[in-house]
């Protein structure tokens, strides 16, 4: 599971995290939590990064981003609260994730949009931020 405190990292008590942010950030994280509880409950490992302790990938900027960070785009759904990069360095959660894609799925019962896995290596990009294209499984 995430916690608010390894999801926000060294920014949590920055300027950038607004009452707005958090909420968003606290809702967010119940989704993902939950989505990550009904994979272990399926048999999927999360692995823990060795540089987070934690299952957020990289080395900084895997959970929230302030706004200054040179990663994403200032409307980056990171930079809103509302997504996360997941350790995934074999490819195992996408390829999890990937089988869990069909509407009323599990990715849809906890509102969870992923980044196509082509696009991820090593980590597994999960929002609840709807993309514009609808699918559940979105291209950059």
């Amino acid at each position: 599971m995430i916690t608010e405190a390894q999801y926000f990292g060294q920014w949590r008590y920055a300027p950038d995290v607004t009452a707005q942010i958090l909420s968003a950030a606290q809702l967010f994280l119940a989704r993902v939590n939950g989505l990550m509880a009904s994979a272990k409950f399926k048999g999927v490992e999360f692995k823990m990064n060795p540089v987070t302790k934690s299952q957020i990938s990289g080395a900084e900027y895997g959970g929230f981003r302030p706004i200054g960070c040179p990663i994403g785009a200032p409307g980056s759904a990171h930079k809103l609260g509302r997504a996360v990069d997941i350790f995934d360095p074999l490819g195992e959660i996408d390829a999890w994730c990937m089988k869990n894609t069909e509407p009323g799925g599990l990715l849809a019962m906890h509102e969870i949009y992923i980044e196509d896995p082509d696009h991820t290596p090593h980590w597994s990009h999960w929002t609840n931020r709807k993309p514009v294209s609808g699918n559940r499984v979105f291209h950059p």
